[in-house]
């Protein structure tokens, strides 16, 4: 007669084993949501940062133009011609604080003459001004009589927006005929405008970013004259 051998119940796990499992996958969970969390909120930072970047670098490039604008002269060439007339052909108007006092607005223009409209011609009118400044966190440009905002006041808050003109001079003595000492000599004026900003993301003031600019004004003077 065969013997039968005893049925096997088949084994699950343990309350103990069961708790483990538990454990590690919650463990693991946790691990793989705090990393999650973290690359979103790095993401989140780098897109802030680009905003306010880009937003900085836009309003900076428009500044910048109309800056070296400000030294536009149709009648440039004939300052060679002009040294001794006292000739300033720079139909433009500036006011910009100094390196010492740099001013948080800039008023400028740039005379759009027609050379066949004698009337005006060298002149700046009212029309052809405007101008940039800070206020309430936004830089505005002037558009007529109005200020409008150049950036976007939902995406950063600018905290910082100076500006100020440093002048230089290089002398052009050894240009004259005859030899020429002292200060009535000619010599180039170099005029250079410096921007600061700053700004900080809207919704997260820990974004923050900065950015300076160097504008070199075109069309440099002039001055002084070669002695008879």
């Amino acid at each position: 007669m065969l013997n039968k051998m005893p049925a096997r119940g088949q084994r699950g796990l343990s309350l103990v084993e069961l708790m483990i499992g538990i454990a590690v996958a919650l463990f693991i969970l946790a691990s793989a949501s705090v990393m999650m969390a973290g690359q979103l909120n790095e993401n989140r930072q780098l897109l802030l940062e680009t905003r306010v970047d880009q937003e900085l670098r836009a309003a900076a490039q428009v500044i910048t133009r109309d800056l070296r604008n400000a030294g536009f002269s149709q009648e440039a060439a004939k300052q060679v011609n002009y040294l001794g007339a006292g000739r300033n052909a720079f139909a433009t108007r500036l006011e910009v604080g100094t390196e010492t006092e740099p001013t948080e607005q800039v008023n400028l223009a740039v005379a759009d003459d027609d050379v066949s409209a004698v009337r005006d011609y060298g002149v700046v009118l009212d029309n052809e001004a405007t101008g940039y400044k800070l206020q309430d966190q936004v830089i505005r440009v002037k558009v007529g009589d109005a200020w409008q905002p150049l950036t976007d006041p939902h995406t950063v808050r600018v905290t910082r927006f100076t500006l100020w003109a440093t002048d230089s001079t290089v002398s052009l003595a050894d240009t004259c005929a005859t030899a020429c000492t002292g200060a009535d000599c000619p010599r180039q004026l170099i005029r250079t405008l410096h921007l600061d900003l700053a700004a900080q993301a809207r919704h997260d003031p820990r974004v923050t970013r900065g950015f300076t600019s160097q504008v070199r004004l075109r069309n440099d003077a002039v001055l002084g004259s070669c002695p008879a």
